[in-house]
């Protein structure tokens, strides 16, 4: 009888053990869930840079997202084109509008861009960072979180556009 329950609770230690191992891969799969979202946000605006070379490839001076005009009121259409100004602006106004409605499904989502002008010895830089929120959580037995069980992650990117 004795021996039964030891074989008990050392199958109940075990079974215990194998749930705190999923429920870590579970954390796992979703951090990188959340990273794949964030590459792919960032390289959307890659995208966008790579495919408006004429706006981005002659800044003369360092470039935020705060720094690229947009206004909704622009005439653009299919009679009259927009210069390369005005499509930079449309770009990141919808990428940042895309953030935030959490179309990527990350949660909080925030994006934000630096780029560095041409110098002689280097070409224009940017560095694209996608901010959102994960929840954190502990392995069994293991440090436990102190507050906040939610943290703010970080993808960064660098681009020649």
């Amino acid at each position: 009888m004795l021996e039964v329950l030891v074989a008990i609770l050392i199958v109940a230690v075990g079974l215990l053990g194998l749930a705190g191992v999923q429920a870590s891969a579970i954390s796992r799969a979703n951090d990188a869930k959340y990273r794949s979202l964030a590459a792919l946000a960032a390289e959307g605006m890659a995208a966008s840079m790579h495919a408006n070379q004429a706006y981005w490839q002659n800044l003369s001076a360092s470039t935020t997202q705060a720094d690229v005009p947009y206004s909704a009121s622009w005439a653009c259409n299919a009679s009259q084109a927009c210069n390369a100004s005005q499509v930079a602006g449309y770009d990141v106004s919808q990428w940042q509008q895309g953030l935030k409605s959490n179309q990527m499904a990350l949660p909080d989502a925030s994006g934000t861009f630096s780029c560095a002008p041409q110098s002689a010895s280097a070409p224009v830089s940017c560095q694209i960072s996608i901010t959102w929120t994960e929840k954190r959580y502990s392995a069994p037995g293991g440090a436990k979180n102190s507050g906040n069980a939610y943290a703010s992650a970080t993808y960064n990117m660098v681009v020649q556009p």
